[in-house]
């Protein structure tokens, strides 16, 4: 370990290509030290990149959800501790604060973050830099001596005051602009504290949002416009309408501060659904240009939530904004009556509007949340046996006949309605998918297989995710 080296954040391989703001975010908290951050979905050899900067480094962060990251985390931290056994390797993320123990118990892991890291990973690095050899003391960790895991105090909560502004300039920018065809720059003004296991009753504490200032958020997207010159922002907000006045705060702040940038942002459909036309319209005026409206799953859709959806889609349209609802498929006890009607309404919103989008996806829950999982469902227990829990295709109570059918749903849809591109294999696969969709046949979709085994020969990757959110 080098007390003068850098700080490497790695990002394991995942779906998609969103900005990996967390790793911002801590890289940001300690500013004016050295600090590199490499992300797996890009780069062509991460494991060899890391490893190279890790003979030099001061420590190795890795942020961690549960699932399929898990082995890469595991692959990448097993190498470094290969090139640099005395490398300190520090777990965050999901994962990590809900498991810090068996994370531990991999020998590949020093310590994790239990919860936001800012506050936590500055004081690590700072008894580092000191000389310091362990983490002793520091809140927020949970860490490894011998065969012990030290369980240090929790931090409070989140001080948005002392959020640091996102330092863009630690991330190279030009390869995620690449990768999603558009310069889109990702942006999060709002957090949910980490969640806690259910009580023994199934019972969860309640979240406590915290998020900064409308002021700050528009000072802050204004000097970004100005300085990156992105064609949009893209609000990674869990929900920005969660506090609706807010939300409307800061598009009333862009216009009035002549902040003329495109911007898009996700919101419950719930919360959306008590929004006036008014409302959307003063959203569109300020720049907003989609919103991905996040639907109940866990409900079936006729009916009253199904018409309070299309009511949202009416008044989005009536302002000019696109959006993208998200529904997922598969969650217990839904069945094929569930997803048949979420196939009619996505239908009906599809022919409504052509910006409008209807990902379907599989419900892919927390393992061991309360009402998420089947009966009889086996909690996952070593790391190996997390990575492997299905989360980014639906879960194992899913019947394979209904797995089958909204993949066809969500491919079909998505193919039907997508823009006429140049080459005439995609306009001939768009004339077919509408076909299809017209007349309800999505059976022996040949088509389907060979443009997701295209994409994956091309690209080594699925085509797209079946998480429920993007």
């Amino acid at each position: 370990m080098r007390i003068r080296g850098p700080v490497v954040l790695y990002q394991p391989r995942d779906q998609g290509y969103v900005m990996p703001l967390g790793l911002l975010q801590l890289g940001s908290a300690l500013r004016g030290q050295p600090v590199e951050i490499v992300d797996g979905r890009l780069d062509l050899a991460p494991e060899a990149r890391v490893a190279g900067l890790a003979r030099e480094a001061l420590l190795l962060g890795v942020t961690v959800r549960t699932g399929r990251p898990i082995a890469d985390a595991l692959r990448i931290s097993r190498a470094v501790r290969t090139a640099n056994p005395d490398l300190p390797i520090v777990w965050g993320g999901p994962h990590p604060t809900l498991f810090p123990a068996p994370c531990l118990s991999s020998e590949a892991v020093d310590a994790c973050v239990v919860g936001a890291g800012e506050e936590t990973l500055a004081e690590a690095v700072a008894a580092l830099r000191a000389g310091g050899r362990g983490f002793s003391g520091v809140a927020g960790l949970a860490w490894r001596t011998g065969e012990d895991v030290v369980t240090e105090p929790p931090r409070g909560p989140f001080d948005t005051t002392r959020w640091a502004r996102a330092d863009y300039g630690l991330l190279e920018l030009d390869p995620y602009f690449r990768a999603r065809g558009a310069r889109r720059l990702d942006y999060c003004s709002s957090r949910w504290p980490w969640p806690g296991l259910p009580g023994p009753a199934g019972e969860v504490a309640p979240l406590e949002w915290s998020a900064l200032s409308p002021d700050r958020v528009v000072e802050d997207i204004r000097e970004l416009g100005s300085r990156l010159r992105p064609d949009e922002v893209a609000f990674q907000d869990d929900d920005l309408f969660a506090d609706s006045r807010r939300a409307e705060a800061i598009g009333r702040g862009l216009l009035e501060a002549g902040v003329r940038i495109a911007w898009s942002a996700s919101g419950r459909a719930a919360v959306l659904g008590r929004l006036g036309a008014e409302s959307f319209r003063a959203l569109a005026a300020s720049g907003c240009v989609r919103i991905h409206v996040r639907t109940p799953g866990e409900m079936t859709l006729p009916g009253d939530a199904g018409e309070a959806i299309l009511e949202t889609a009416r008044r989005l349209q009536a302002a000019g904004i696109g959006a993208r609802f998200s529904f997922r498929a598969g969650f217990p006890g839904q069945g094929a009556e569930g997803l048949a009607a979420i196939h009619r309404l996505a239908c009906t919103l599809r022919r409504m509007d052509a910006r409008f989008e209807t990902p379907i996806r599989l419900h892919a829950p927390f393992p061991g949340g309360p009402g998420s999982n089947a009966p009889g469902f086996r909690i996952p227990q070593g790391l190996e046996e997390w990575a492997e829990a299905g989360l980014e295709t639906g879960g194992p109570w899913i019947p394979a006949a209904l797995r089958r059918r909204a993949l066809r749903y969500h491919f079909f849809l998505s193919e039907a309605y997508r823009p006429p591109g140049r080459r005439w294999g995609k306009r001939l696969l768009r004339l077919v998918a509408r076909g299809r969709v017209r007349l309800g046949f999505y059976g022996v979709d040949v088509e389907r297989h060979v443009v997701e085994w295209s994409a994956r020969l091309r690209t080594g990757r699925d085509r797209g995710p079946a998480l429920a959110d993007d």
